[in-house]
């Protein structure tokens, strides 16, 4: 685990010396790894690497009175934000801000936000913890560094963006009915309507008395001829007649199938051979024969003398012991916190520490809207600093650790 880009340098030379060495400082935990990355914030047009504002590390000098900013801040004027107030800004590039601190600034953890408003609203943020390593410990300040050179005058920051609208204001009661006006004229007289529909047909009268017969009407045509009957039965055969003259020759009848074909003869001797012709092109190169057996190794050389013995190291450190703690934290809602502090044993000094959760025994980082920090505040001792910004509380089990060693 790596602690806050912004707190990395200095922790680093503090646990140095702590340690005594000089040669190998030693790494120590920053809570930007336990952080959810997806909080970083842009509009939809990030992916225009021109224009897009990424904060990677903030590196606060309270004493001093200023604080380092780096990260990708594109061309285009930024202004500077902490704890609700906007910063003075003493020196800019495109990787890299100095802005100023307010003197009267309590030593927390605060939101710092870069902003840019050209093309479009575009900012991100990260927890800056400032004020923490002031008189801690036993440890010595470090040398001051020389003072840089101071950079012109930004320019003037944009407008801000406009308020939100202001809320409807609430409904005023009705007022009273008005008096019933004066009936008017009478209207004019309509249309005549439409003819009815015919009404049903009445009831049939009684039936006539039978009339009189009629006189017989002529005959009528002949009917169509009836079916003929049955065939009789077939009469005797006569007598043979006399045989009648031959008649003429038919035509010819289609040619039958060709026959199967005879043995093959014997072959007859070969003839006189003629006159040579004149030489014809070169016919194509043929294919390149396989490689041959690799002659035998050559006899090796003399060995060359030895290199000079490199250069002694710097003396490391022994006796790595890692101590755990377990807490049942209890966080109320808008930013709740608690602190939790883990010791090395007698003698040995802090190499580095870490910090998670526990969720039904596995070992799991923290939900979104509960951050933590942590910094040494003592040779061997580490603190580190809970802190829940959600609306609801957060009640877990956490398990924190250091690991110890011994400085030789």
């Amino acid at each position: 685990m790596h602690l806050e880009s912004a707190m990395v340098r200095r922790t680093i030379f503090l646990l140095g010396l702590a340690l005594a060495v000089a040669a190998q400082p030693l790494m120590v935990p920053s809570p930007a790894a336990a952080k959810d990355n997806g909080k970083r914030r842009g509009d939809d047009n990030a992916n225009e690497h021109a224009n897009h504002i990424v904060l990677q590390s903030a590196y606060a000098e309270l004493a001093e009175g200023y604080m380092t900013l780096r990260g990708e801040f594109g061309d285009g004027n930024v202004t500077v934000w902490l704890a609700g107030l906007q910063l003075d800004l003493l020196r800019w590039s495109p990787q890299e801000l100095v802005v100023s601190l307010p003197k009267d600034l309590a030593p927390g953890s605060y939101d710092v936000i870069v902003v840019r408003s050209n093309g479009g609203l575009k900012y991100d943020s990260m927890s800056v913890a400032i004020g923490f390593y002031s008189g801690v410990g036993d440890l010595p300040a470090g040398p001051a560094g020389p003072q840089g050179v101071a950079g012109p005058a930004g320019p003037a920051g944009p407008q801000g963006p406009a308020g939100p609208t202001g809320a409807t204001g609430a409904t005023g009661p009705a007022g009273p009915t008005g008096a019933t006006g004066a009936t008017g004229p009478a209207g004019p007289t309509g249309a005549t309507g439409a003819t009815g529909l015919t009404g049903p047909a009445g009831v049939a009268g009684p039936a006539g008395p039978v009339g009189a017969v009629g006189p017989m009407g002529p005959q009528g045509p002949d009917g169509p001829a009836g079916p003929a009957g049955p065939t009789g039965a077939g009469g005797a055969t006569g007598p043979m007649g006399p045989m009648g003259p031959m008649g003429p020759q038919g035509p010819a009848g289609p040619q039958g199938p060709i026959g199967l074909s005879g043995a093959v003869g014997a072959q007859g001797p070969a003839g006189a051979m003629g006159p040579i012709g004149p030489e014809g092109p070169v016919g194509p190169a043929g294919p390149v024969g396989a490689q041959g057996p690799a002659g035998p190794q050559g006899l090796t050389g003399a060995q060359g003398p030895a290199g000079p013995t490199g250069p002694q190291g710097a003396p490391g450190v022994s006796n790595y012991q890692v101590v755990t703690t377990t807490t049942n934290v209890s966080l109320v809602g808008q930013v709740g916190t608690q602190s939790i502090v883990v010791n090395c044993p007698a003698n040995q000094t802090v190499f580095s520490a870490f910090i998670y959760r526990v969720s039904a025994g596995v070992r799991a980082p923290f939900p979104g809207g509960v951050d933590w920090a942590g910094w040494p505040t003592g040779r061997g001792q580490w603190t580190f600093s809970l802190r829940n910004t959600n609306f609801s509380g957060y009640v877990d089990i956490v398990e924190t650790g250091v690991v110890c060693v011994t400085a030789n």
